[in-house]
């Protein structure tokens, strides 16, 4: 497996999917985002649904990774784009385990870190942005509970990020 090559400088996040076993490289800010989304000082990012569908084609995959330094401390966190629908809920939490999983591995070492420096900045790590096909779930609702209790933020705006 080739490595990645990282520029000078480049962002602690960025050097982390360099180790990560992601074959795709991070690119600057949010480059590799499809969407638009509004992040406070994107340092680098990934589009891990992209990088991973050759070798799990038929698993859940999380879409992106980005990193982010809102203040002095670089962090990273997951954002998923899908409609917001309450039938949505349970593919939502699919691919939050899957992305769990995936930073558990060793090889995520670094960026399963950037990640809890998230949660220990009291950032939400694991975000869902919806599409604009509105939002379908309800404040107190089961759905909204459920997602909750996984940790996942949203739905939300693209714009209502960290």
């Amino acid at each position: 497996m080739a490595k990645k090559k990282t520029t000078p400088n480049a962002s602690a996040f960025c050097e982390a999917v360099e180790k990560s076993d992601v074959e795709t490289p991070c690119k600057p800010g949010l480059r590799a985002v499809k969407e638009t989304l509004g992040v406070t000082k994107p340092t680098g990012s990934i589009d891990l649904d992209t990088a991973k569908k050759t070798v799990e084609p038929n698993s859940s995959r999380w879409d992106y990774g980005i990193g982010c330094k809102p203040d002095t401390t670089e962090l990273a966190i997951w954002v998923e784009v899908h409609p917001a629908s309450t039938g949505e809920v349970g593919a939502i939490i699919n691919k939050l385990e899957w992305l769990k999983t995936w930073l558990k591995q060793e090889q995520q070492a670094d960026l399963y870190n950037l990640t809890r420096a998230a949660q220990q900045a009291n950032i939400a790590p694991f975000i869902w942005v919806h599409t604009n096909s509105g939002v379908d779930i309800r404040e107190g609702s089961p759905q909204e509970k459920r997602l909750q209790a996984s940790g996942i933020k949203g739905p939300l705006r693209g714009n209502k990020l960290p």
